[in-house]
């Protein structure tokens, strides 16, 4: 028992510091308990084997079809196992915006409510299309290496599009042994038989069992008196269902296959049924078990895995483990859809990711995934993602028109950030309670159900607030109150996945908002872009002859309300000269946004300006 006290005790510890947690994990081999022990009862001894933790937000459970509270084994710990790719052939963008979307909550887990997460996530590299595609290619890769080479290929597009990667990666192929060993324990559960060439689940004896603690079909949409698969879900299973009927091969029409006999010439393992491999479903409960074990908080995949890939784990997972369930909550993304048709390779009606990235940013296609609830279905097209753009440029020209405010677009004499003799009045507390009010509205927001759009819609209220209370101010405004605005809503990106744009293209001054950016220690953030100091240079000329020519006007209108006759002195001399100042430098401002990359000059009334790149 001192071991095991020892253990949980470390357990813990280990769970408040992600960063040793996830390198223990990795050091430990599969085939040890310890891990089970770690990731599954690490609440220690003196706590309930079946307590369960609320984290304080509701989820739209896809087993009960509603929201309930997301409860963990473990306080401030969620396991969470992902389904991964089939590595057979390029990803599209539905599956980059399933993984983007999780990617987006994984985030707002681990940053905005202080969850550690250790997420698994499988690969199948062993299956018939991968075997389709080595064929295909008449021999020229073989199965293994075509699962590599697209393998590689679907890491480096997530690492493109910013998507963390998971805690563990786990393929089929290394997982062998043990899933001979899982179909094996279900066997003799009663679970499972061999008919032909290939074992199947019996799904009718898993939901008669006599514990009674079995039910199967519950993430079916609509389930059959009889608790078994119709073909109403899936019209390429249900074909499959009807051909192995006519044969004679399944006792029922929703078992599905365990283990399937090789053919010549394929990729095999021994097993006791024979020569073979294994069926698609018994892939990730196995891999998903050895990690986790019997309990798992959290298990997600796009909304067309539900049924019957979910539901199929989630039986053979309660067979093998003897529990009535297996996994407390199943999240499901929705379909990315081309008009009105769901992108699929089987349709062929398919965007690649490197397509994508070759016309816009990752930060774009994640700026899209948010705008719509993570399980709602959305179209995809020119227009939405122009939609997204507009939404990401409003966010980050504000971000940067705040940069500018504090750390350019002042007097260096000017007292510091905050500090005491610093204007603050009605208006800065104006803009102070619209920053609390978005800080408050996207915790929320975020706690129902992760609702991206309506926290974007709290920030972009955020946005709209700050705007006028940059247009209206003076050099005498508050850089507190501005650089306050500037942290929320810099937050709110960076908490979101945005990272990459906000620290390579914008070069924002993440990590020294704080300081006193204008004392001569501390220089001001470097421009939008790496230049040679050239548009540096222009805009700030440009800026200090508008500010002449603007104070020219203003003196020269306040002569002619003041001084009779000063109109008829005017002439080039003032208004008019200064007028004809201010349209030249509105020419440059413009020449600037017209080049390649676009430079966007910000002017503010009192003559500052700033710039960053489009």
């Amino acid at each position: 028992m001192r071991i095991l006290h020892t253990v949980s005790v470390a357990a813990r510890l280990l769970a408040k510091r992600p960063q040793i947690f996830d390198a223990v994990l990795n050091r430990i081999p599969f085939t040890v308990s310890i891990r089970r022990w770690i990731t599954s009862t690490s609440a220690c001894n003196d706590t309930d084997s079946n307590a369960s933790f609320n984290t304080g937000i509701v989820v739209r459970n896809s087993i009960s079809k509603q929201k309930e509270p997301l409860l963990t084994r473990t306080p401030d710990l969620l396991t969470w196992y992902q389904c991964g790719p089939t590595v057979y052939d390029s990803a599209h963008i539905g599956h980059a915006c399933t993984y983007v979307r999780f990617d987006i909550i994984r985030r707002l887990l681990q940053d905005h409510f202080g969850i550690h997460v250790v997420q698994a996530q499988g690969v199948t590299d062993v299956d018939d299309k991968i075997i389709g595609k080595s064929l295909a290619l008449k021999g020229r890769l073989s199965p293994r290496d075509v699962a590599r080479t697209y393998e590689r290929e679907f890491a480096e597009q997530m690492r493109l599009l910013n998507v963390l990667a998971p805690t563990r990666l786990l393929r089929v192929t290394e997982h062998l042994k043990h899933i001979v060993d899982f179909i094996a324990a279900i066997e003799a559960h009663g679970h499972a038989y061999l008919s032909g060439d290939t074992v199947y689940f019996d799904t009718q004896a898993f939901d008669s069992s006599p514990s009674g603690i079995h039910v199967y079909g519950k993430l079916q949409p609509k389930r059959q008196h009889h608790g078994h698969a119709s073909c109403a879900h899936g019209a390429a299973t249900c074909g499959e269902v009807a051909a192995d009927e006519q044969h004679g091969v399944k006792r029922s029409a929703a078992d599905f296959a365990l283990w399937k006999l090789a053919k010549q010439g394929e990729p095999a393992w021994d097993s006791p049924w024979g020569a073979g491999r294994p069926g698609w479903h018994i892939e990730c409960s196995t891999m998903a078990s050895e990690v986790f074990g019997a309990t798992l908080d959290l298990h997600t995949g796009g909304q067309d895995l539900a049924f019957p890939h979910h539901e199929n784990e989630m039986a053979q997972s309660e067979s093998y483990h003897g529990v009535a369930q297996w996994g407390s909550c199943y999240l499901h993304s929705g379909h990315v859809l081309l008009g009105d048709t769901k992108m699929s390779k089987s349709l062929g009606n398919v965007i690649s990711i490197q397509a994508l990235l070759d016309r816009h940013s990752a930060d774009e296609l994640r700026m899209l995934c948010l705008s719509t609830k993570y399980h709602q279905s959305f179209s995809f097209s020119d227009g939405t993602m122009a939609t997204a753009t507009r939404t990401l440029f409003r966010l980050l020209d504000c971000l940067h028109t705040c940069v500018a405010y504090v750390t350019r677009g002042h007097d260096p004499s000017a007292p510091a950030a905050g500090a005491v003799g610093e204007a603050f009045g009605q208006r800065e507390h104006q803009l102070t309670h619209a920053i609390v009010r978005a800080k408050h509205s996207c915790g929320e927001r975020f706690r129902d159900d992760f609702d991206t759009p309506g926290a974007l819609s709290a920030m972009l209220a955020l946005v709209a607030d700050t705007n006028r209370y940059l247009a209206g101010s003076t050099a005498e405004g508050s850089t507190g109150a501005v650089l306050s605005a500037a942290k929320c809503i810099r937050d709110f990106l960076t908490v979101l996945g945005f990272e990459t744009q906000l620290q390579t293209q914008y070069q924002l001054p993440l990590t020294t908002w704080e300081t006193d950016t204008r004392d001569a220690d501390h220089p001001a953030p470097p421009s939008a872009v790496a230049h040679d100091g050239t548009i540096d240079a222009l805009v700030a000329f440009r800026s200090k002859v508008r500010t002449c020519a603007l104070h020219s006007l203003q003196r020269a209108k306040r002569e002619t309300r003041t001084t009779p006759g000063a109109s008829e002195r005017g002439g080039e001399d003032g208004t008019d000269l200064a007028k004809s100042i201010l349209r030249e430098c509105d020419a440059v401002r413009d020449a600037l946004a017209t080049q390649s990359p676009a430079c966007v000059v910000r002017d503010t009334k009192d003559g500052a300006s700033s710039w960053h790149v489009r």
